[in-house]
């Protein structure tokens, strides 16, 4: 598969003073991959690296409002795409609602022992596993194993949102395969099949894992870079195309060149909403294949004098 993996790992969240520790080592011993946090910041950057499935918050050994760091994971990452567990020696029923409303899962009293935490964070894994699974099923391609165009919009509003609220970059890619009608007519589509997944693995291949390629539909893809300014976009667009251009189609087009054409856009401050990011990068696509195919193209909005302020 194309889209990440699941992985089993968690994170905890806690400045793990002396009582803490033998509890969260316990988890750890029953061979439960596990990140640690100690701030805001360190959480958020970790739940983006490793996307855990299980978090647990201790609230009692944070120096920080760890209600206000629940209702910040919930605004990016929602329920049912990983579990919280609220870890607090305030167990009052205001308390607890208060946990629930900000988007926890459980509120856990901190005087539980170490086997009893183990099994809450070991059957949160094995819930939100069967989650993650049962959604990737709807969200795939089912040929290339990318995301489809549904996931794709998803994953747009996402980080367009993302962008917004932390004033970060983020880059779009549109890729086109050059001719892919005539290797269908020529070859026939068994090997326009196989074509659609050797460009969904170069594509893949040049992506860093916190971006993501997803196919539109037909001979259409995109790339979906967060955190990339348009040089970075450029770069990856073009060793794409350098990588692409070394493959050949044999059957019927006499070891012709696999090719094709690359439209960037990164976000600006002139544009309102995400589907204008999306626009400007169809625009760029289409002037790659105006000016011969097999070509790399910025769009006007995104200029290398303009980087939105973005350093």
């Amino acid at each position: 598969m194309f889209a990440d993996p699941i992985n089993d790992n968690i994170l905890i969240v806690s400045e793990q003073q002396d009582a803490k520790v033998q509890l969260f080592r316990a988890i750890e011993d029953d061979g439960i991959k596990t990140h640690t946090a100690h701030s805001v910041a360190d959480a958020l950057s970790t739940i983006r690296e490793a996307d855990p499935l299980v978090i647990v918050c201790d609230h009692d050994a944070l120096n920080f409002d760890a209600t206000a760091l629940v209702r910040e994971i919930r605004q990016t990452y929602p329920l049912h795409h990983n579990s919280i567990l609220s870890f607090t020696s305030e167990t009052s029923s205001d308390t607890a609602l208060t946990l629930l409303s900000a988007g926890a899962d459980e509120v856990i009293d901190a005087e539980i022992s170490a086997a009893e935490l183990t099994i809450r964070v070991k059957n949160s894994i094995e819930r939100i596993r069967m989650i993650r699974h049962l959604q990737q099923q709807t969200r795939l391609d089912p040929l290339t194993g990318l995301y489809n165009r549904n996931m794709f919009l998803e994953l747009m509003d996402k980080e367009w949102s993302r962008s917004e609220r932390y004033e970060r970059p983020l880059s779009l890619i549109m890729v086109d395969i050059d001719r892919f009608k005539q290797i269908n007519d020529q070859c026939g589509h068994l090997v326009g099949d196989q074509v659609l997944i050797d460009v969904a693995t170069i594509l893949r291949n040049q992506c860093r894992k916190s971006e993501s390629v997803c196919r539109l539909g037909g001979d259409e893809f995109c790339m979906l870079l967060p955190e990339t300014m348009l040089a970075g976009a450029s770069n990856c667009a073009e060793r794409c195309r350098t990588t692409l251009q070394q493959q050949t189609v044999s059957e019927n087009l006499h070891n012709r060149l696999l090719t094709a054409s690359f439209g960037i856009a990164q976000k600006d401050r002139s544009m309102t909403s995400a589907r204008e990011l999306i626009q400007a990068a169809d625009g760029a696509l289409l002037r790659s294949k105006s000016i011969g195919r097999n070509a790399v193209s910025v769009a006007a909005s995104s200029s290398p004098g303009d980087h939105s302020g973005f350093e």
